[in-house]
């Protein structure tokens, strides 16, 4: 009986360090995860913050693209408002051509009609022997000639002057709408790709962030599983106490422990372990 008590007390305390062995390990496990949870907890943080620049670069853009179309929106309207005022100088243009192929055309017959006449001055139409009233109606009829002649091609100059400045105008104000509305469109198109490309930045962070929490959530999970099993470990490696049984008196061996007259009248099962061996003899 004594050696059977010896071999349970042998199992018992080479258990305990097998237990202890296995408790370590895993308190090492526990904490590499607890730092691979700081670890991306931190890259979380990170990401976070990362996607809020991001969130707020994009509605910087998407404000940028707002701007450039109201911005081209107004650029149509002032077009439609040069497209009106071209067709007013077209028109104008239009007529200023008309006066000037009149003009020509009476400045042709003024010429024709100067040919005719010979070009004759007072001097030669006295010595011709004209009647000297004839003379004079002739001379002021010549005048009237040079002096209409010379107005028709004052105004045909200044009308052709003014069409030019028309076509001038016409010209500088259609080139001045095109390479604004060529900046707007460029512009709109420089924000417009930024914003996809910002987009893909948020919709990449999102997944991430997506991705690390289910990840920590795992992990965490993973960390109270393993917490449980080392309090478990911890639990089964505490030494147990062990139980003083008094070996067996031997034939004709004294026994040093007797009945305690101090436990009479308790009853049986509060005596329980208490009871010492009766006294041989």
């Amino acid at each position: 009986m004594f050696s059977l008590i010896r071999a349970v007390l042998l199992v018992l305390a080479l258990a305990s360090p097998a237990l202890a062995g296995p408790e370590t390990g895993k308190q090492e496990e526990l904490k590499d995860l607890r730092g691979r949870i700081e670890a991306l907890q931190q890259e979380l943080e990170q990401a976070s913050e990362d996607r809020s620049e991001a969130a707020d670069g994009l509605k910087k853009s998407e404000r940028g693209i707002s701007n450039v179309a109201r911005s081209l929106r107004d650029l149509e309207t002032k077009q439609r408002r040069l497209a009106r005022e071209l067709k007013k100088l077209e028109e104008e243009t239009r007529l200023v051509g008309g006066e000037i192929t009149d003009q020509q055309k009476r400045l042709s017959l003024l010429l024709r009609e100067r040919y005719v006449q010979g070009g004759n001055d007072a001097m030669k139409l006295l010595l011709n022997g004209q009647n000297p009233g004839e003379v004079a109606r002739n001379l002021e009829y010549y005048g009237y000639i040079g002096r209409a002649r010379a107005e028709i091609i004052r105004e045909y100059q200044s009308s052709l002057t003014r069409l030019g400045t028309l076509k001038d105008q016409t010209q500088v104000r259609r080139d001045s709408l095109s390479q604004v509305k060529n900046e707007r469109v460029a512009q709109k198109k420089t924000l417009e790709e930024e914003k996809s490309s910002r987009q893909q930045v948020l919709y990449k962070l999102s997944q991430q962030i997506r991705n690390q929490r289910k990840e920590i959530d795992t992990l965490v999970r993973d960390e109270k599983r393993l917490a449980r099993l080392i309090e478990r470990l911890a639990r089964l490696a505490v030494p147990k106490p062990q139980l003083q049984l008094q070996p067996t008196a031997k034939p004709g061996q004294k026994v040093n422990r007797v009945a305690d007259a101090s436990l009479a009248g308790l009853n049986f099962d509060r005596l329980k372990g208490k009871l010492a061996l009766p006294v041989a003899g």
